[in-house]
C-alpha cells in the first residue's frame, strides 16, 4: 500500500462525489476550519467543489486559538466579502447550538440563505456541533479523522436548514508547513518523522509569536541557541520522562507535546496569521 492511500482513505474521496451531487441543493456553504489554521485548514478542493456559492467561513475549536489571532482572521475574511465569526464548541451543547443559530440567523438575514452545507476536513468539531444543533447525540463523535461518513438535513432553525457532509482533505498536500499545522491541530496522522518536523516547527514558530509558551515550556530563555534535539531533552528532564541511567523518553517527550499541542494544553495558539496571505514565505 503507497504512503498515499494509507492516510488517505477511500471515504474521503467518496465524500467528495457526494458533495459534488448534493451541493446544488444549497444556497450557501458554512466552511468549517479550526481557529488554530484558519487558512491551512480550510477545505482545499473547495474550488472544484462549491466554488460557485457563497461561503460563510466558521472558525472552530476558538477556545484553543489565539483570540488576537482569531480576531484578525474574522476581519481578513470579512474584508474580502466572506461572513465569518468564531465559535467554542467546548461546553454546554444548548450553549453551543444558541451561538451558532444567533449568528447563523443574523447571516441568513443579511445574505437571504435559508439552505446551507456544512463543509471541512476531519476532526474540526462538525459533528459537535451538529449534534449541538439536534440537542442529543445522532452523530458519532471521535477524535479519529473521518468520523462522520453519512450526509443528513439538519434545522438551525424553522426557516434555516443546514445540510451535514463528511469530512473532506485534499488529497495532495505538497507543503510541509501544511501538514505540520494540520498535525499540530490533529486533523491528521503522521509518521514519527513527521512529528518531528511538525514539533521543531511549531518552537521557531513559539520563538517568533509566543515567547512566554516557549519559556512556559522548554524553561529557557527565547535568546538561548538550542537545537531540537536539546529541547526535547530539556523538556523531558522537566517533566521527568526519564529511563535508565537517567536518559531522556524521546518517544513519551514527543507525545507529551504533540498531545498537548492538539488539546490546548499550553494555551492558545494559532500556527499561520493573515500575513501569510500577503506574501510571507510561510504560506507554502
Amino acid at each position: 500500500m503507497s504512503t498515499e492511500k494509507a492516510w488517505y482513505p477511500g471515504h474521503i474521496e467518496k465524500a467528495k462525489r457526494v458533495i459534488q451531487e448534493n451541493v446544488k441543493a444549497v444556497q450557501a456553504v458554512v466552511e468549517m476550519t479550526d481557529a488554530r489554521i484558519p487558512h491551512s485548514g480550510r477545505a482545499y478542493e473547495w474550488k472544484s467543489l462549491f466554488h460557485n456559492k457563497k461561503t460563510v467561513i466558521l472558525l472552530s475549536k476558538a477556545d484553543l486559538a489565539d483570540p488576537r489571532q482569531t480576531d484578525r482572521w474574522i476581519a481578513f475574511y470579512e474584508n474580502q466579502g466572506i461572513p465569518a465569526f468564531a465559535l467554542n464548541l467546548k461546553g454546554n451543547p444548548g450553549g453551543i447550538r444558541d451561538r451558532f443559530v444567533a449568528k447563523m440567523t443574523a447571516i441568513a438575514q443579511e445574505q437571504r440563505f435559508q439552505r446551507y452545507m456544512i463543509v471541512g476536513i476531519p476532526n474540526v468539531g462538525k459533528s459537535t456541533l451538529v449534534n449541538a444543533i439536534l440537542g442529543k447525540r445522532k452523530v458519532r463523535v471521535g477524535n479519529t479523522p473521518g468520523v462522520t461518513r453519512g450526509i443528513q438535513w439538519v434545522n438551525i432553525t424553522d426557516q434555516l436548514m443546514l445540510m451535514d457532509t463528511p469530512g473532506i482533505l485534499y488529497r495532495h498536500l505538497f507543503s510541509k508547513h501544511v501538514r505540520h499545522k494540520l498535525l499540530l491541530s490533529g486533523c491528521i496522522k503522521a509518521s514519527e518523522n513527521e512529528i518531528d518536523e511538525a514539533l521543531e516547527y511549531v518552537f521557531h514558530w513559539l520563538k517568533e509569536y509566543y515567547p512566554n509558551y516557549y519559556r512556559k515550556i522548554t524553561g529557557q530563555e527565547i535568546d538561548g541557541i538550542f537545537e531540537f534535539e536539546q529541547l526535547l531533552s530539556i523538556v523531558g528532564k522537566k517533566r521527568g520522562y526519564l529511563q535508565k541511567e537517567n536518559r531522556v523518553d524521546r518517544s513519551k517527550v514527543e507525545d507529551y507535546l504533540l498531545a498537548s499541542f492538539q488539546n490546548g494544553s499550553f494555551g492558545g495558539i494559532t500556527y499561520e496569521t493573515p500575513d501569510i496571505l500577503e506574501g510571507d514565505s510561510d504560506s507554502d
